[in-house]
């Protein structure tokens, strides 16, 4: 069992390695060790709960080589720009070890993107023509990692240095270029499709638990993608990124599927998500109605476009809009993505409303059970009534 945990014991010392040589490299920041922590860290923890508690799991082994990569990939990326280019000659040059530097990021993306949505939650992949699926994402991934592993020449980044790999093949430049680079591209496409189309196959067969599971690690995928672009979105408009949200976004994955897989409050992810969909939509209708307040108000008050008039009266049918609105959209939402509470709450609604017109103490026994069994779902339900 010791042995399991021995990639995730590296990942964590060349991530702590990581850390002090950017310090010592004065490429040190709060966001960028967070960003760091959250490539690493979650993989490992839940990677290593896996593999103590389920053996040989393949989604844990998954996440443990994806935070393997990452953080012995940093290390060396770390380590080549410290003995290159901050003190030159201070430290034996990394040799070798310079090919990593291509290749660990492929190898982190290979394993969180292609191969775990196919073998998610059981750990073996469907079977049948999926089989050979993961069998061709297994080479695919191996190949590009080989191919940036043998490049002659590897850029250092965040410096102008091009460093020479040592057992690179002579001529081979920049893979992820050229016709080896579309080949590779495409079959990453293809792939990817093959995989939610796996995932999505997967879902569709399950039921009980494995749905649900499926539902934590679907929902840890969309605040993924969700929040990436919306970054990238604001990163574009902005010229920069909010601090701290990537390293949030990198976390919900492995958190998320060591929530499934250990099943701690596994039926809870029908509320989270009906509540994240909620409180999302109603941001960006917030947002959008204050833009629109701004704007008009600019257009019709005789006051000047920066005015905090214009600031104070948004704000305002902003604040009196968030109640209604609120109450509004979780309404809706609740009808799509939370039913069963939405159709309790009506039950209880209406069966409180009938309690207040029916005298006949038969009708109403007869009410309040048929409410507990749609309410609350119990093996059994009776009811019964003292004589006196």
């Amino acid at each position: 069992m010791r042995a399991r945990l021995i990639p995730g014991a590296l990942a964590l010392i060349g991530l702590s390695a990581a850390i002090a040589l950017n310090a010592a490299n004065g490429d040190f920041s709060a966001d960028g060790v967070l960003f760091h922590v959250a490539a690493v860290v979650p993989n490992v923890v839940v990677g290593g709960i896996i593999l103590i508690r389920r053996g040989r799991h393949v989604v844990g082994w998954i996440f443990t080589l994806a935070g393997l990569s990452w953080g012995l990939g940093v290390t060396i990326e770390a380590y080549a720009r410290f003995a290159l280019v901050e003190r030159p000659g201070s430290f034996p040059s990394p040799g070798v070890l310079v090919s990593m530097i291509e290749w660990y990021w492929l190898a982190y993306l290979a394993c969180l993107l292609l191969l775990l949505p196919q073998v998610f939650p059981t750990g073996k992949p469907l079977p049948g023509r999926f089989r050979w699926v993961w069998r061709a994402t297994v080479a695919w991934a191996g190949s590009f990692v080989v191919l940036g592993a043998l490049e002659s020449e590897i850029e250092l980044p965040g410096s102008d240095i091009t460093l020479h790999n040592p057992i690179g093949l002579p001529g081979l430049r920049d893979v992820e270029e050229g016709a080896i680079g579309a080949v590779l591209f495409l079959g990453a496409l293809i792939l990817v499709a093959s995989s939610l189309f796996a995932l999505v196959t997967r879902f569709r067969r399950s039921r009980g638990v494995e749905r649900e599971q499926l539902k934590w690690f679907t929902f840890a995928g969309a605040v993924l993608l969700v929040g990436f672009v919306t970054m990238g979105a604001l990163d574009e408009v902005l010229g920069e990124r909010p601090p701290f949200v990537d390293p949030f976004l990198l976390s919900a994955p492995p958190i998320c599927a060591g929530v499934a897989i250990f099943r701690y409050r596994l039926y809870e992810i029908d509320r989270i998500i009906s509540r994240t969909v909620a409180y999302g939509v109603l941001t960006a209708a917030l947002a959008g109605g204050y833009l629109v307040a701004v704007l008009a108000l600019q257009s019709v008050l005789p006051v000047r476009d920066d005015s905090p008039v214009i600031v104070a009266a948004s704000t305002l049918a902003v604040v009196a809009a968030f109640g209604p609105l609120r109450s509004r959209i979780r309404h809706l939402v609740d009808r799509r993505f939370n039913r069963s509470r939405y159709d309790a709450e009506h039950t209880i609604e209406s069966f409180g409303a009938r309690l207040r017109t029916e005298v006949e103490l038969d009708a109403l026994a007869a009410g309040l059970v048929t409410v507990v069994d749609r309410t609350m779902a119990p093996a059994h339900v009776s009811l019964w009534i003292s004589p006196e």
